[in-house]
């Protein structure tokens, strides 16, 4: 939903299906913004942040989930990405 509702407003959206995808991708483009989810295959959004913050030094990061377990690996994630 929030993909197409970007798309809508004419952004250009990245969309990866697991954490590992989402970097293959960034390695390809250049993205002003990444919105991950806490809980993704493969590599959760925390270490995806890590990731993206040492390519990308400040780049926003936008955590969003459904779930509330995992939400405490988020703190590391935002120090980094400041």
């Amino acid at each position: 939903m929030a993909r197409q509702s970007l798309l809508n407003l004419g952004y250009r959206v990245l969309s990866a299906c697991d954490g590992e995808e989402a970097l293959r991708l960034c390695e390809k483009e250049s993205p002003a913004l990444a919105i991950l989810d806490v809980v993704m295959p493969k590599l959760g959004g925390a270490a995806v942040a890590s990731k993206l913050t040492a390519s990308f030094a400040g780049m926003p990061i936008i955590f969003t989930s459904g779930y509330l377990q995992g939400s405490e690996n988020l703190a590391p994630a935002t120090a980094n990405a400041r």
